[in-house]
């Protein structure tokens, strides 16, 4: 039923591992976290568009969370995962997974931006699981992992 949320997920940071290996063949700390919380917020991602297309799926009889255990499950669980991510997402600020991020308050403020929009979308999902409602939510939820991921790149450049 999940597979192929976890295999479209993996596939998602299935480039940043292996570019990371092929860039100087050591795996860097920080690299696994971020491919993890990748994973992570990917896996929500496919969930809660499996909610936009729970009609479509029901016809042929395709299994996902939404068509089993219904529209609000699967939004429970992808909030679950977007609420792991919010506490995830800045967890680089106050622990020593990178020094790069270590108390540092550029990074700090730049990762609360996705942290509140996934709040917000969380907020919004579980009020409404519409299909209009996914798909608005599914521009506002690519954006902010774009965001998310330039606030890690710019923390590690700069």
């Amino acid at each position: 039923m999940l597979v192929k949320n976890v295999l479209i997920a993996y596939a998602y940071v299935a480039t940043i591992l292996f570019g990371s290996l092929v860039s100087d063949a050591i795996m860097e700390l920080i690299i696994v976290y971020f491919a993890t919380m990748g994973v992570i917020v990917d896996l929500a991602f496919e969930i809660m568009l499996d909610i936009g297309d729970v009609e479509g799926d029901k016809g042929p009889g395709i299994e996902t969370l939404s068509t089993r255990f219904g529209m609000k499950t699967a939004a429970v669980v992808s909030v679950v995962l977007y609420g792991l991510i919010m506490v995830l997402d800045p967890f680089p600020f106050i622990t020593m997974i990178d020094s790069r991020f270590y108390m540092c308050l550029f990074f700090l403020f730049l990762i609360i931006i996705p942290v509140v929009s996934y709040f917000s979308v969380s907020k919004s999902l579980m009020k409404d699981q519409s299909k209009g409602r996914i798909f608005r939510l599914k521009k506002r939820v690519f954006v902010t992992m774009r965001i998310g991921s330039i606030a890690y790149l710019l923390g590690v450049l700069l």
